[in-house]
């Protein structure tokens, strides 16, 4: 989600390809992992998408495969008017946004979900903070910490790439004629 604001010196085509690249490789990741998911719950026969954790799961896979194939078809498949490209932008990366603070409240929810169910026995119960419950607890604050660094850079102004087009791009030979006569 950070590739258009950490790889400035890049150029813009390649800035989308790595972003497009990075994200289907997440969505192919986050595939397996449900998959293994529910491999493991109907091997030991646990019963599937009762918790909040997974309902909030599987709704940010969902937006975010509908919006990386959107994204593809929007973004990278040729041809598209420009126009509508600045138009959808701005839900695009709402939506990127939104979907990345979903997944942390994901994660967050799956820590509190293992905590609850492994921390049992007598003595090293959840509620009385032994050393794994102090880890999970530092990895949910680490997960909230990153979360809020990532929407800041986000949200920064000067952090966002600058849009300069190319002499030759199509707004500008309309300028170009129109100043020539």
């Amino acid at each position: 989600i950070l590739i258009y604001r950490i790889s400035r010196w890049l150029r813009f085509q390649r800035q989308k390809l790595i972003h497009f690249t990075v994200q289907t490789t997440a969505l192919v990741v986050s595939l397996l992992g449900g998959y293994a998911v529910l491999h493991y719950h109907n091997v030991k026969d646990i019963p599937n998408f009762y918790s909040l954790h997974s309902w909030l799961g599987v709704t940010a896979i969902g937006g975010f495969a509908s919006s990386l194939v959107a994204a593809f078809f929007m973004f990278l498949y040729p041809g598209i008017d420009p126009v509508y490209r600045r138009l959808v932008l701005p839900f695009h990366i709402f939506g990127g946004t939104a979907n990345m603070v979903l997944t942390a409240a994901v994660a967050i929810t799956g820590l509190t979900e293992k905590a609850l169910f492994s921390l049992k026995s007598k003595g090293a119960e959840y509620k009385n903070l032994p050393a794994p419950a102090v880890i999970i607890n530092m990895f949910g604050l680490s997960i909230v910490v990153f979360t809020v660094l990532v929407v800041w850079v986000l949200t920064k102004p000067e952090f966002k790439r600058r849009y300069i087009p190319a002499m030759n791009a199509p707004q500008y030979k309309l300028r170009r004629e129109q100043t020539i006569e």
